[in-house]
């Protein structure tokens, strides 16, 4: 949605986020990186900025892939 993220580099989380220049993907369960990298995003301006261009600049992905992967995964819990 154009927006910096910060996501747990699970799933596709990696595909659509690049680390350090979108957003944020800590490992698994460490909930202080994520936290220190939310709080960076929330208090620095300048790094959301840049994050946003960065974002702008990407060229436009189809994620068929990726939602195959999540549909299949949502099929598995029902």
């Amino acid at each position: 949605v154009g927006l910096p993220a910060v996501a747990f580099r699970v799933g596709a989380a990696e595909r659509l986020v690049a680390h350090g220049e979108t957003g944020f993907v800590p490992p698994p369960g460490d909930w202080e990186a994520f936290g220190r990298h939310l709080a960076a995003l929330l208090d620095d301006p300048g790094l959301r900025m840049r994050f946003e261009r960065n974002l702008a600049a990407r060229p436009v992905r189809r994620w068929d892939r990726t939602l195959d992967e999540f549909r299949a995964a949502c099929e598995t819990m029902l």
